[in-house]
């Protein structure tokens, strides 16, 4: 039963047609298929996960009478472009055959993955580009730091606001050889190694010659999931840093809200150790996202959910997060198909739909990935709340955007309406003695 204060409080909203404010986005297109791209050509597609830090965003794209691909780099003002294809590999002896994706730190600073040909085959690498240029961190055929394997092929690399380079990498001819590693100043150091011994029990596996992903922050914490781990449980996540790790979740073990851990999978790490942790639990409502900070796990959105924008959620795919704590994700809701969902400081909100207005046009795709779930099939969140994301329209444009919170939704009254609130108050009062008496 409503008590009388609550009775008060909604009576008095009611008076004043005041409902609680939903923050609504505006959106600036960052590039798009009819421009000129930076170096040549003409922009013809993006990879589809661009990644916001501070005010710039990495953009992989391809273009028309261009390279065929290329990293750019948007600064608030413009774009530049860092690397392409068919641009000398510093450290490879050859060019780059393709740019692939990375990570931007808020100065700047970007570390990529990328390919060239050698032997008449594709092989990768990992570089860095920074305020000294651009450099090889590590390439294939590399011997791997105090080893006599040789590196084979790389995750997507991880750059902090300190400038260190994490990365995941596989061995040639000895799976055991396949770890994360670190790279500061130009040294290259492994700080996991497959076979390592487990916290919980059993051993890292890092499913055989595949290089893992690891996600990382400027305070030297590492997160990571093991494709599976012998001995104990078929996956886990670890957090802590490369000397103190600890097992967060893992198959089999009881998830926040129900059911238990599958697949869990590490997405990110915020500033203050937070871990973001996607899974689809079975006995569970759908995929479901959890964090874990010092050793609780807590449960935060998932399956079966109240979406913004109405219906409830049927699932999450993998969110990213920002140094502060920020999310950004996709999610499929009830009444609202493919929506771009963001969580900050003020709240959960729906940046975007299907179907929605965009540009003059109509969004017919926002790329949400159909195929197999990875780390890197997300939106781009930065510490203002801002999101970055691709979108495709009706009218055959396809884009780079950005949503930011500008104002509440129309229909919905700024908090700019308490002096009215303070002076309708006594007679909501009044109103409410009046019933008591009655």
């Amino acid at each position: 039963m409503l008590s009388r204060q609550g009775f008060l409080f909604v009576l008095t909203l009611a008076l004043l047609g005041i409902v609680v404010p939903a923050f609504a986005d505006s959106f600036t297109n960052l590039v798009d298929t009819s421009m000129l791209a930076p170096g040549g050509g003409t922009f013809s597609s993006f990879a589809v996960y661009p990644r916001i830090n501070g005010h710039r965003v990495l953009i992989q794209a391809t273009t028309a009478g261009g390279p065929s691909t290329a990293l750019y780099l948007h600064d608030g003002m413009g774009l530049s472009r860092i690397a392409a294809a068919g641009e000398t590999a510093p450290g490879a002896n050859t060019t780059f055959a393709g740019i692939d994706l990375g990570s931007i730190a808020s100065n700047g600073d970007v570390a990529f993955r990328a390919s060239f040909s050698q032997a008449g085959f594709s092989r990768t690498g990992v570089w860095v580009r920074d305020g000294g240029g651009l450099r090889l961190v590590a390439r294939y055929n590399q011997l791997i730091p105090n080893t006599t394997a040789r590196f084979d092929g790389f995750s997507v690399p991880r750059i902090t606001e300190s400038g260190t380079v994490y990365f995941g990498a596989s061995a040639q001819t000895d799976g055991t050889q396949t770890g994360l590693f670190r790279s500061d100043n130009g040294s290259v150091e492994r700080i996991v190694r497959a076979g390592q011994a487990a916290p919980g029990g059993g051993a890292f596996s890092f499913s055989g010659f595949s290089a893992p992903s690891v996600q990382a922050n400027a305070s030297g914490q590492i997160a990571f999931h093991t494709s599976f781990q012998s001995g104990a449980s078929n996956q886990a996540v670890y957090v802590g840093t490369p000397g103190s790790l600890a097992r967060v979740a893992g198959t089999g073990d009881a998830a926040p809200g129900g059911g238990t851990f599958n697949l869990p999978l590490s997405v990110g790490i915020a500033s203050d150790g937070t871990t973001l942790i996607w899974d689809n639990p079975t006995g569970g409502s759908g995929s479901t996202l959890f964090t874990a900070k010092d050793g609780i796990l807590t449960r935060i959105i998932g399956g079966g959910d109240l979406a913004p924008g109405g219906g409830t959620l049927s699932g999450i795919l993998p969110p990213t997060i920002s140094d502060s704590g920020n999310l950004a994700f996709f999610g499929f809701s009830s009444t609202g198909g493919q929506s771009l969902y963001a969580r900050d400081a003020r709240g959960l909100r729906r940046v975007i739909a299907l179907g929605e207005a965009l540009f003059g046009s109509t969004v017919t795709s926002l790329s949400v990935p159909v195929g197999p779930i990875t780390v890197n099939s997300s939106p781009s969140i930065n510490d203002a709340g801002v999101v970055s994301f691709y979108y495709e329209l009706a009218d055959g444009r396809k884009g780079i955007a950005l949503g930011t919170v500008s104002a509440p939704e129309p229909g919905s009254l700024p908090f700019l309406c308490l002096p009215a609130l303070i002076l309708v108050l006594p007679a909501a009062r009044r109103l409410v003695k009046l019933r008591y008496l009655l």
